[in-house]
């Protein structure tokens, strides 16, 4: 079993106002040869972008790496009208209720504004879980591209380099998956 949801919560202790309103615009999951270091990494900080690693011990002498690209400072996404499940294409569809997404930041502890109200955006580690539960056991990466509102049905469809997502005719995030 993977351990995203202890990475998550090693990723939610990271607090200040830069981090209010942030979005995900990358995020992985990989499991590697374990090189001993534990927590949270800052890889790259700049003044609108930064990555972060996460890693945990996992079995084997192996270890699991949540890698995470945050644009900071930005205005909060706002949910666009004319998304609607039409023109839908043929694949996986999911959808997220607020009360999940809701139960989900409370799991992990992310207080960042953009998963609170009634309609709330589904976080980018919510998408990635929902996303290495079809592809168990499997490298991930997803590239956002728009944001994902509560009770968005988000449509999964294989292209042959990797999976395209969408709300309606949007495309919202591409996923890379690894072999196993």
């Amino acid at each position: 079993m993977n351990r995203l949801l202890e990475l998550a919560r090693m990723l939610s202790t990271l607090r200040g106002d830069e981090y209010q309103g942030s979005v995900i615009a990358r995020a992985s999951w990989r499991r590697s040869s374990s090189n001993g270091k534990t927590g949270v990494f800052i890889r790259r900080k700049g003044r609108h972008l930064q990555q972060l690693e996460c890693c945990c011990a996992a079995e084997n002498g192996r270890q699991e790496q949540l890698g995470v690209t945050l644009m900071l400072g930005g205005e909060p996404p706002i949910r666009k009208e004319g998304r609607a499940d039409t023109n839908v294409q043929a694949g996986l569809g999911q959808q997220f209720s607020a009360a999940e997404i809701k139960d989900f930041v409370r799991q992990v502890g992310d207080t960042n504004r953009i998963h609170q109200g009634d309609c709330p955006v589904v976080p980018g580690l919510l998408l990635l879980k929902a996303v290495m539960d079809k592809y168990p056991d499997r490298d991930v990466e997803l590239r956002f591209h728009q944001a994902v509102f509560a009770a968005e049905t988000v449509w999964l469809q294989e292209d042959g380099k990797g999976i395209l997502a969408f709300v309606g005719e949007k495309r919202v995030f591409t996923a890379r998956i690894g072999q196993r």
